[in-house]
């Protein structure tokens, strides 16, 4: 896919966005099945600490295994779920709340030290929400991006260091000259992203203990550029941090791949795209009542979503995957990669 194609689309979902934002954060105000399933799993971590223990003296400098009964309990596994081998020495943050001051069952205490995420494709700040009324006593520092600030302005009210900024476009100027931007030559695992565009992709050079996107992949046009965010997100994070993305399968979805086919050419038609030059992957879908309203969005396969993890190898390595949300349970593919050491 050529750049400007790339940016034509990104054109399209930024207009549809600053139209549809109010009614979009309307619908988007309940947690999602897989947020809960990464509380259970990833951010408990972040809430779950010896530092009782530690305080008294008992256990010293914690560098060794977490005990396995405040671990957290793993969700029950379904069928697309795959796990990687449980890490045995702490994290940044499980390190960091080893040592802090009290545990999350001490009512009306926080953590000593900042657990520090950043959402790229912050929206309306629902995840963030969901996160502190989960673990209320985490001392929580959110970083965000989104290229439509109307979003945020609605909803919640979440304490975020807030930077307005357009990733697709970053991405895309990033790979405007490079010779591999194209559909014969894809990006290899080994790429390696500039500096300079990792600075730039949220507030702060300083990395975080969690980088989240959800429901943001999907908008980001060509393989090429959404390997180069993954990539980049993985550089946002500290070694031993996790990163946690979600893939939207709609086409897995009888009525929005119905959707999907239905509205595409006509999209295609109204914008003047060449259906042809979009990606396997690529459809228009339309918003509520409004026909002539479209937004750009990727469904991912299974065989892109194994090529994604090849390409984040250098940076992190897939700690867990699996499916959830909607009726079937099985329209996000949610990824967790521990960023490497």
């Amino acid at each position: 896919m050529n750049i400007d194609l790339c940016r034509q689309l990104c054109k399209i979902n930024k207009i549809f966005y600053a139209r549809h934002a109010q009614s979009f954060s309307n619908t988007r105000l309940a947690s999602w099945d897989g947020w809960r399933r990464l509380f259970d799993s990833v951010f408990s971590t972040a809430a779950t600490v010896t530092a009782p223990e530690v305080l008294r003296g008992k256990t010293g400098i914690v560098t060794g295994e977490m005990p396995r009964e405040q671990a957290g309990n793993a969700p029950d596994t379904i069928s697309c779920e795959q796990e990687g081998g449980a890490p045995e020495v702490l994290s940044c943050v499980e390190a960091r709340s080893a040592t802090g001051t009290v545990s999350c069952g001490e009512a009306g205490k926080v953590f000593g030290s900042a657990v520090l995420l950043l959402d790229v494709a912050l929206g309306n700040a629902r995840f963030e929400h969901a996160l502190m009324t989960q673990f209320p006593h985490v001392n929580w520092k959110f970083y965000g991006v989104d290229a439509c600030d109307d979003l945020l302005t609605s909803a919640f009210e979440v304490p975020v260091d807030y930077m307005s900024r357009d990733v697709c476009e970053l991405l895309y100027a990033h790979l405007e000259h490079d010779v591999r931007f194209s559909r014969d030559v894809p990006l290899k695992p080994d790429t390696q992203p500039k500096l300079d565009a990792v600075e730039r992709l949220h507030l702060h050079a300083v990395q975080v203990d969690y980088a989240v996107s959800f429901g943001f992949m999907h908008h980001i046009a060509s393989f090429e550029a959404r390997a180069l965010f993954l990539q980049l997100l993985c550089t946002c994070v500290k070694p031993g941090g996790a990163v946690c993305v979600s893939l939207w399968q709609f086409m897995k979805s009888p009525r929005l791949s119905e959707q999907a086919l239905r509205f595409t050419p006509a999209a295609c038609e109204q914008y003047g795209i060449a259906q042809k030059h979009l990606e396997q992957g690529d459809y228009f879908l339309s918003w509520q009542n409004d026909s002539q309203s479209f937004r750009y969005c990727h469904s991912f396969s299974d065989s892109e979503i194994q090529r994604l993890v090849e390409c984040v190898k250098p940076y992190a390595q897939l700690e867990r995957m699996f499916c959830a949300d909607g009726k079937e349970g099985n329209l996000n593919c949610y990824l967790v990669l521990r960023r490497s050491v």
